[in-house]
């Protein structure tokens, strides 16, 4: 019976260990924290950091609208987060389907890091591009 116990903790240690599934969590988890804490900042003192680019160049950055985004989204008013910021509102849920595909491991290619890196850098000329197009 010990046998199997450890063969199933085994398992499940080597489905949360991979490397990828490791940064792909401490990656989460950096950025769930500085974004709970910000959260807390704003709620807390009414006060949040201004957009420099938009202060002084009057041009909107690509991440413009993204504190108002997730204002919206954790009050589930999707189509206003939407607006805020198109292009990092479909990023975020493509970005959240890979993730859970990661982790379940299916379909397998999908925990392949060039497939990661691949979209990594699609996320990063979609993101120059939209900077550009959002200003037009």
């Amino acid at each position: 019976m010990q046998e199997g116990t450890n063969t199933a903790k085994t398992n499940l240690k080597e489905k949360f260990m991979n490397p990828v599934r490791t940064v792909i969590l401490w990656v989460y988890g950096i950025l769930g924290t500085l974004g709970f804490s910000y959260y807390m900042f704003i709620k807390i003192t009414g006060f949040s950091i201004p957009c420099f680019y938009y202060k002084n160049f009057g041009i909107r950055c690509p991440g413009c609208g993204l504190t108002r985004m997730f204002m919206a989204l954790i009050h589930f008013d999707f189509v206003s987060a939407f607006m805020f910021n198109p292009f990092m509102f479909c990023v975020l849920f493509v970005w959240l389907a890979v993730t859970i595909m990661v982790f379940i491991g299916k379909p397998k290619f999908v925990s392949k890091p060039w497939v990661l890196y691949t979209l990594l850098i699609a996320t990063a000329i979609g993101y120059l591009a939209f900077a550009v197009l959002r200003n037009i």
